[in-house]
């Protein structure tokens, strides 16, 4: 019986020691762990925060290229006959703002108001019908068409905060818009 009750205590003995030295060890790994997990995390955002930053450069460069574009010049500055622009010319517009925008997977639709007159956005080119555009292919809850443009007016060029759109008449979503 001496023999069991040594060898049991003396198991009991070690595996105890053996135990309490596991302690400082389970610690270490747990805030290892801990810390990788969070330079993972880090590195995650660092790299959204980078990609929405080079969205809104994109956007920016666009706006800028958009503006320096020759074939937009004559909407911007004086009015035009719109009927006697080509049909051609109304899609290539429209390819090159979606040349601009698309690769902006932020960016789901984008509109371009050339003059009071002229909407092109990437799937259609709007003259003399803007009033109608605003309400039928875009819309900004709460806001008539005469309100929106005041509202942009008053803003300036910048990001606009965010609002419910109506887009095409059945698809409503929250938007960060720039102007």
């Amino acid at each position: 019986k001496s023999i069991i009750r040594w060898f049991s205590t003396s198991f009991l003995c070690f595996s105890i020691i053996f135990l309490l030295t596991l302690i400082p060890l389970i610690f270490y790994c747990r805030n290892v762990f801990y810390e990788l997990e969070v330079q993972k995390s880090t590195q995650q955002m660092n790299s959204g925060v980078s990609h929405i930053e080079n969205t809104i450069i994109s956007i920016i460069r666009a706006k800028s290229s958009l503006s320096a574009d020759i074939r937009f010049l004559p909407f911007r500055y004086i009015d035009p006959d719109y009927e006697s622009i080509s049909t051609l010319t109304r899609k290539q517009m429209q390819k090159y703002l979606n040349s601009l925008m698309s690769p902006l997977y932020l960016v789901s639709d984008c509109t371009l108001h050339l003059s009071e007159n002229v909407v092109i956005t990437p799937s259609v080119t709007i003259f003399n019908e803007t009033p109608s555009y605003y309400p039928s292919h875009f819309y900004v809850a709460g806001l008539t068409y005469e309100e929106w443009m005041s509202f942009l007016d008053e803003k300036g060029s910048g990001f606009l905060p965010v609002m419910r759109i109506t887009v095409d008449g059945n698809s409503t979503y929250d938007a960060l818009i720039y102007s």
